[in-house]
């Protein structure tokens, strides 16, 4: 087969060798490596600000604050040639960043941990039960002739 073949595909389809001509071609002044080079796939945008992908969960940014989507149809996503992702809607570019979506029993953890750093509540409460101004009484009510007797008998 090679001997065979590869003679005649080349003899068919390939151009001869030219040493002197130069294939290379410059791209345009304006070609943007980063955005040309990447690439992407469409998703879908979750509570209007929320990109799920590859089992991560990123929020969209729109000038380092979160973007609202108010839409149904899927967006381009792309992930450009230094790595980062970024959303393509109505010819714009949202930057994305990752948070971190823990779940429910890591949460009831995370809450039982910092319920038990705390002071104890029980000693705490007596404390300030002592010094309640409720304890100390009621102030005494404003005289007949005050403004605020007036105020609040409608007088």
């Amino acid at each position: 087969m090679k001997n065979e073949f590869l003679p005649r595909y080349n003899n068919r389809f390939a151009l001869p060798i030219d040493d002197n001509k130069n294939l290379f071609v410059c791209p345009i002044e304006n070609f943007n490596y980063n955005v040309e080079l990447a690439v992407y796939k469409e998703y879908s945008i979750h509570n209007h600000c929320y990109l799920r992908m590859n089992k991560k969960t990123f929020i969209i940014l729109d000038n380092d604050m979160n973007a609202y989507f108010d839409t149904k149809q899927k967006v381009k996503v792309y992930t450009f040639l230094d790595g980062s992702v970024n959303v393509l809607f109505n010819d714009k570019f949202y930057k994305t960043k990752e948070v971190k979506i823990i779940s429910k029993q890591q949460f009831v953890q995370n809450l039982s941990k910092a319920t038990k750093s705390k002071t104890n509540c029980s000693t705490l409460n007596k404390e300030n039960s002592k010094n309640s101004p409720w304890r100390k009484g009621l102030p005494p009510m404003p005289s007949h002739n005050s403004t605020a007797y007036a105020y609040f008998h409608g007088c």
